[in-house]
């Protein structure tokens, strides 16, 4: 696609005691580490973005990770 790499990343969701799904018990180190390990695998530069898709959780995730690991790289979140 015009020279772009694209990858998808998920938090993951989980079911609380009602059957209700939510990311919030995903805003942890485990999770965050895991999805920083797979950015790095993917090559990312201080010229990549980050487009975060969803709401609160990850939003917060993806605006800490951009913020980890290059100062100035393009972040866009979609809610």
């Amino acid at each position: 696609a015009a020279g772009l790499s694209v990858s998808k990343l998920v938090v993951p969701s989980v079911a609380d005691e009602s059957g209700e799904y939510s990311t919030e018990p995903s805003k942890n180190r485990g999770v965050f580490d895991t999805l920083i390990d797979e950015i790095l695998e993917q090559g990312i530069s201080k010229n990549s973005c980050i487009i975060s898709l969803g709401g609160g959780v990850v939003n917060n995730i993806c605006g800490v990770i951009a913020s980890t690991l290059y100062r100035g790289i393009t972040l866009v979140h979609l809610t």
